[in-house]
């Protein structure tokens, strides 16, 4: 019997989460946990160049989102597309061959703006975890925002007196709006994939999501959406330079 412990990690191509997607498989590796990194080719071939050494037990694996050389910021919406069809086949397939190899992964951890990664790992019988790679409270206004409270945020959120009260946190006022609740916010794409990220948590029951915080900081937070069990992790970044690299 194999004893070894397998991970797929399916992180989104863009630099703000090749990082910690690379500093969490650095600690899972450290426990014994062989890592495969998922990813497109474009992220793929970023790491690489900027790898020293990959050590043992991490394999990266690439796939094709129609764009290797890298994305542009023109039809964003038509590239997310490309990336949930291709990448969900492709993710299907790894986990489909690695357990007819008799070498199956274990658990599927997956970032921001990937939900079709969960939703995969589900349709295979494979238990996944969503890791969040911001803090809490960005997590538990975007979450709340989804869930009954958009329409006053929305309407109100332009007027410097006002503020509005979300469950576990204290008043939330429009100047600590996350990015992609603003006007300026040019990423169409990112609310609707966030709430799907939260359909597929809301499908289940209690799942655990990995914040990149630690309790000291966020204790409230953490605790502020019943449905969700938001486990601390953090901090992802001990340095920001060695971030960049596989060590």
């Amino acid at each position: 019997m194999d004893p070894c412990v397998r991970l797929l990690l399916v992180t989104f191509p863009g630099q703000p989460q090749i990082n910690p997607g690379l500093q969490l498989a650095k600690r899972l590796l450290k426990m014994g946990v062989d890592v495969t990194y998922a990813t497109a080719f474009s992220a793929i071939n970023r790491m690489i160049r900027s790898t020293t050494r990959t050590p043992p037990g991490l394999t990266f694996f690439g796939f094709s989102d129609g764009h290797d050389g890298g994305w542009g910021m023109d039809n964003l919406d038509n590239q997310m597309e490309e990336l949930k069809r291709r990448g969900s086949e492709a993710v299907a397939k790894l986990i489909t061959s690695q357990a007819e190899r008799g070498q199956p992964f274990m658990h599927v951890v997956y970032t921001p703006f990937v939900p079709w990664a969960g939703q995969v790992a589900h349709d295979l019988h494979v238990p996944s975890t969503f890791l969040w790679i911001q803090p809490a409270t960005i997590l538990d206004i975007y979450y709340y925002y989804l869930n009954g409270y958009g329409d006053s945020i929305r309407n109100n959120m332009n007027d410097p007196s006002w503020s509005v009260e979300l469950p576990g946190l204290p008043p939330v006022t429009g100047n600590d709006l996350p990015s992609y609740l603003l006007a300026s916010n040019t990423y169409n794409f990112a609310l609707p994939l966030l709430k799907e990220h939260f359909d597929v948590l809301d499908a289940r029951n209690n799942p655990k999501v990995l914040v990149n915080s630690f309790d000291a900081l966020e204790p409230g937070a953490l605790r502020a959406i019943e449905k969700l069990n938001l486990v601390a992790i953090g901090p992802i970044f001990v340095d920001e330079v060695r971030a960049s690299k596989v060590e």
